[in-house]
């Protein structure tokens, strides 16, 4: 069985961590949120809605975050992909999904989205 592992970053996230992680859930299962030295109860309510948590003391920024997650979602045998996912909702799972499947299909090493590109940029009918 093969996995892929999404990496959420939360710092003071807790009003908008539990919705996150549920969302994640039902497409992709493994979820780790790395909390960033958070002073409200971000840890709480990411365990309640069924992430693995990893706890930083002190807020040491996004980079660090991603490289903690990255090195926790190596650990697995299983593991085939990670994603990096914002707790606060700006990034849809749907596009998360997508961006899987596109990386699957043209088995890609990495696939980056923006929401600041245009749908033919998105799709690569753009070239320079």
């Amino acid at each position: 069985m093969t996995r892929t592992w999404v990496i959420v970053p939360m710092f003071n996230e807790a009003t908008v961590i539990g919705m996150a992680v549920k969302r994640l859930l039902p497409s992709f299962p493994h979820v780790v949120c790395i909390n960033d030295g958070s002073s409200d109860g971000s840890v709480d309510a990411a365990l309640a809605a069924g992430a693995h948590v990893i706890r930083h003391p002190i807020n040491l920024g996004q980079g660090t975050n991603l490289q903690t997650g990255f090195e926790f979602a190596l650990q697995d045998p299983a593991m085939i992909e990670v994603l990096a996912f914002d707790a606060d909702g700006q990034h849809q799972v749907d596009d998360a999904v997508g961006m899987i499947k596109r990386l699957r299909r043209e088995k890609s090493d990495v696939v980056i989205g923006s929401r600041f590109l245009d749908e033919r940029t998105q799709t690569g009918e753009l070239s320079d």
